[in-house]
């Protein structure tokens, strides 16, 4: 599943999953939409893929959300899924 996918169907995802993508992280990456194990280690999925913890899906549902109440345009899947990564990179 790439990245840019999960991203546009986000509203359709578990908020209590959480997102693990291969790095460099792009609109590409693929990823998995896992719960997080108690441990807070990765998911089986995700360790042997070589990913790495992204954003949980209620944090990525509250900042799209947060930008798109106060965009006054509407921006494309692939600008949604860049200012994501940038979030995810620096923010999150």
């Amino acid at each position: 599943m790439k990245l840019i996918n999960v991203i546009t169907d986000r509203s359709s995802l578990d908020e209590s999953y959480t997102i693990y993508a291969t790095t460099p992280w792009t609109k590409n990456s693929e990823c998995v939409v896992e719960y997080e194990p108690d441990d807070g280690a990765l998911p089986d999925a995700a360790k042997i893929n070589g990913m790495k913890y992204f954003i949980e899906v209620f944090l990525l549902n509250e900042f799209v959300e947060g930008w798109l109440a106060n965009s006054n345009v509407k921006p494309s899947d692939e600008e949604i899924c860049q200012r994501v990564i940038y979030y995810a990179q620096n923010d999150a």
